[in-house]
């Protein structure tokens, strides 16, 4: 069981840096989530 709360505590903070501090250069060099604020 713990082993399984290990694995999606890194797998949420992997996801949260992927959206929030990698920039995309498909999408011109920002965050998804900077993408997201800009379209809402």
């Amino acid at each position: 069981m713990q082993i399984r709360i290990k694995a999606q505590v890194l797998a949420t903070e992997w996801l949260w840096t992927y959206n929030n501090e990698r920039p995309d250069m498909g999408i011109g060099g920002i965050t998804p989530a900077m993408k997201l604020k800009m379209a809402a």
